[in-house]
C-alpha cells in the first residue's frame, strides 16, 4: 500500500538509506517510487528531494543521464559493507549513521550536512524529537549500553572490520563463542556489519566452505587485527548473505533461508504493539470482522521466529504453516513434561 505519511524530511532520509543500501545501483524515480512505496502523486516531490540530495557536499548523491533516461545512485563505496535489516524510522538510520560517519571520511562531510538540512526543515516539535533522540542514543548506537571500559574497545575493533571489509582483507580474531570456556582464534573473512535488534554483527563467509557464512557478536570480539591476505569479492555470494539477512527475521536461520508466507491472529488490544515492534519489515495488519488482528510475514520458519511466537504465549494464534503449528505443539510438550514434574 502507498505510503502517504513520510514527512519531507523522513522522506529524503528514507530515500538516502535506500540508496546507500544498494551502492552498485543506479535506479530511476519510479524504481524508488515503487521499492519505497511512495503514492505516484509524490513523484515531483521526490525528485526535488533528489536535486536537493544531490547538492549536498560530497556528492552522496548523484544524478546520471539526462532527459528521460536519468538514473539516480551513490558514490560511496565503503558503506556497502554496512546493512540496516528491518530498520522501520528513516530517522533513527540517519542517526545512526551520523553517529559513525567519522568511520567514513569519504562520506562524514557530507552526512553532518545532510543532518543538518533536514534539521533546519523540521517543524519546532520534530526538531526536539530528533534532538532528544540524538541525545538519548549517542552513547548507545554503538556500543548497545556496555560499561565505559568496553565502550573504547568495541569502537577500535568495529574499526578494524570496517578497514578490513573496505580493503578486502582476512582478519585474525580472539571470539568468545556460547559455550567456549576459553576465547578461541581464527581467521574470518569479513564481508558486512548488520545493526539487529541493539546488537552489531560481523557478517563473516567460511574460508573453507562457500556455501556456510555466519556473524561474529561485536560485543563477543575480545582482539581482531586486519591480516596481509586478501579475499576475492563474490558479488553472487553478497547477495545470498544480504538475502538471508532479509528473509531470516532473526540471526538464527539458515544460510540458505526460503521464506514463507506466515499468519498469526492476535486480539485487539495486541495492535499498537505490533505496530510499534513489528517483527520484520514484511509485517503487515489486518482488522477482522470479529475484531481480532490478522498479522501476516514473509520469513523463514526458524528459531528466531519459534522465539518471537512463544513469547505472545496464549495471545497468539499460528494459522499457518503447518510447520510452525507442530514445532510449537512438540515445544508445549517439552514444557508440559518440564514443569510437570
Amino acid at each position: 500500500m502507498p505510503n502517504l505519511e513520510l514527512q519531507r524530511g523522513e522522506r529524503m532520509v528514507a530515500i538516502l538509506m535506500h540508496l546507500l543500501s544498494r551502492p552498485s545501483r543506479q535506479v530511476s524515480i519510479s524504481t524508488i517510487l515503487e521499492e519505497l512505496e511512495i503514492d505516484e502523486v509524490e513523484r515531483r516531490s521526490v525528485q526535488r528531494d533528489l536535486l536537493a540530495l544531490s547538492e549536498i557536499p560530497g556528492s552522496l548523491v548523484q544524478k546520471i543521464g539526462s532527459g528521460t533516461r536519468i538514473t539516480w545512485g551513490v558514490e560511496v563505496k565503503t558503506i556497502k559493507g554496512l546493512i540496516l535489516p528491518g530498520v522501520e524510522h528513516a530517522m533513527l538510520s540517519l542517526l545512526f549513521l551520523k553517529r559513525i560517519a567519522g568511520i567514513y571520511p569519504d562520506m562524514a562531510e557530507g552526512v553532518h550536512e545532510l543532518v543538518d538540512r533536514f534539521y533546519e526543515q523540521m517543524p519546532s516539535a520534530e526538531r526536539r524529537t530528533l534532538s532528544n533522540w540524538s541525545t538519548e542514543l549517542q552513547n548507545k548506537i554503538l556500543f548497545m549500553g556496555d560499561p565505559m571500559e568496553g565502550q573504547k574497545a568495541g569502537s577500535s575493533h568495529l574499526s578494524v572490520f570496517l578497514r578490513a571489509i573496505k580493503d578486502r582483507r582476512k582478519v585474525e580474531v580472539l571470539y568468545q563463542g556460547n559455550t567456549d570456556e576459553q576465547p578461541k582464534t581464527n581467521i574470518r573473512v569479513p564481508v558486512l556489519v548488520v545493526l539487529h535488534k541493539g546488537e552489531i554483527y560481523v557478517g563473516c563467509f567460511s574460508q573453507s566452505n562457500s556455501e556456510i557464512d555466519y556473524y561474529l557478536k561485536l560485543r563477543r570480539v575480545r582482539k581482531v587485527k586486519v591480516l596481509g591476505e586478501h579475499y576475492k569479492e563474490d558479488p553472487a555470494r553478497f547477495k545470498g548473505f544480504v538475502d538471508r539477512i532479509e528473509k531470516c527475521g532473526g540471526m538464527l536461520g539458515e544460510n540458505h533461508p526460503k521464506a514463507q508466507r506466515i499468519k498469526l491472529r492476535f486480539p485487539s488490544y495486541i495492535e499498537n504493539i505490533l505496530k510499534e515492534s513489528p517483527y520484520h519489515s514484511s509485517a503487515k495488519n489486518r482488522i477482522e470482522k470479529d475484531g481480532s488482528i490478522l498479522l501476516t510475514l514473509d520469513v523463514e520458519v526458524n528459531r528466531s521466529l519459534l522465539q518471537w511466537v512463544l513469547g505472545w504465549a496464549d495471545r497468539v494464534e499460528v494459522l499457518a504453516p503447518k510447520e510452525l503449528r507442530s514445532q510449537l505443539c512438540e515445544a508445549g510438550k517439552e514444557l508440559v513434561a518440564l514443569y510437570s514434574r
